[in-house]
């Protein structure tokens, strides 16, 4: 008993797999994108002004990082916070300086999750969307 299996087609099946792959990838990257523009925003919208104007650019100075992916979970990610220049004077304003002994110390805003909770169904709204769109 010989049987001969022959598949047709295949290559063309595989490219077409391959092209899905790449078109659902470029699409959950646009959609981690825009979710991130929404946080960028709300951080900006979230970030504390002083009326010295010492230190304002900081609200202009929100930075999105490129997408990464973790190569042992293969989860994606966008890092969103300050510019080189802010991001150490920010973060003591986040957190605050008074339990460093100091009297006189910066009262904690925590602004950034503030931000993240103003903005955290928004971008999952556009994400989704985003995603339903390739659907």
């Amino acid at each position: 008993m010989d049987m001969d299996i022959k598949f047709e087609g295949l290559n063309e099946t595989i490219a077409n797999i391959e092209n899905l792959t790449r078109k659902v990838n470029t699409v959950e990257n646009q959609a981690l994108n825009d979710g991130a523009a929404v946080f960028a925003h709300s951080l900006s919208l979230h970030t504390p002004i002083s009326e010295e104007g010492f230190k304002t650019h900081a609200a202009y100075n929100v930075n999105t990082s490129r997408v990464s992916t973790d190569g042992k979970f293969d989860a994606k990610s966008i890092k969103i916070g300050y510019g080189s220049d802010t991001y150490w004077y920010m973060w003591f304003v986040n957190e605050g300086t008074y339990s460093k002994g100091n009297p006189k110390g910066i009262k904690p805003r925590h602004h950034v999750e503030k931000a993240f909770e103003y903005g955290k169904d928004k971008a999952q709204s556009v994400m989704k969307q985003t995603l339903e769109a390739l659907l």
